[in-house]
């Protein structure tokens, strides 16, 4: 082999063992940053415990009120012409038997994956603002459940849905925006180096609780359901 071809093949190696070393470095950088998204909010929930998924966003879990919450980050990046958010999927547990599911949907485009919005039906009322979709099982549900919730949707703009069944309540909420400058320029979503606050986290779990003690308490009222 001629001395060329080692000199290539060197420079090769070493072209390799430096992006490699380089892409290990920023994958490393990329998890520390996401591992620390709820180092601002853990005190919010009693028994609070990070669960760490690998490049993803990690989920945090713990106890608010003496009942089981989940919060899961979820990037919204799908709607056309709109910079992607960073959600926050808040579950709260509880059991509600023979609860209709009641959905509550700010500004519906139709790429909402997370929701399950669109397996419902749809609840017209002129009362409410007509970009705040309502949809409801077909036995329906309660009328001040379905005030409250879409009280909770119009009144914050943080608020992309609320959800009740019988399992419980959730509540997703806008947690933070990805770079403007950088995703029109670029196309890159970039959520680094956000941090979930106390203080939103605060008002998303309060939220999905009131929901739940509501629902709790509720009376069917299956006349004011319609479909499309």
């Amino acid at each position: 082999m001629s001395e060329t071809m080692w000199i290539a093949l060197t420079l090769a190696t070493v072209g390799a063992v430096v992006l490699t070393y380089l892409q290990r470095r920023h994958l490393a950088r990329v998890q520390r940053d996401r591992t620390a998204l709820f180092e601002h909010a853990t005190g919010v929930l009693e028994q609070s415990r990070i669960v760490p998924r690998g490049l993803d966003y990690p989920m945090l879990y713990g106890r608010y009120n003496g009942r089981d919450v989940r919060v899961e980050p979820v990037v919204d990046a799908l709607a056309i012409r709109t910079v992607p958010v960073l959600r926050l999927v808040v579950t709260m547990r509880e059991q509600l038997p023979g609860q209709p599911r009641l959905s509550v949907l700010s500004n519906e485009t139709g790429n909402e994956f997370y929701s399950g919005h669109r397996d419902l039906l749809r609840w017209r009322d002129p009362a409410w603002p007509t970009w705040a979709s309502v949809a409801c099982a077909p036995e329906g549900v309660d009328r001040e459940l379905a005030e409250a919730a879409v009280g909770f949707v119009t009144e914050d703009s943080m608020v992309k849905q609320v959800l009740v069944t019988e399992r419980g309540v959730r509540c997703i909420v806008r947690g933070a925006q990805a770079n403007s400058t950088a995703y029109r320029v670029t196309r890159r979503v970039d959520l680094s180096e956000v941090r979930v606050t106390a203080e939103n986290l605060l008002q998303a779990v309060t939220m999905a609780g009131e929901l739940c003690d509501q629902a709790a308490s509720r009376r069917l009222d299956v006349s004011e359901a319609e479909s499309w």
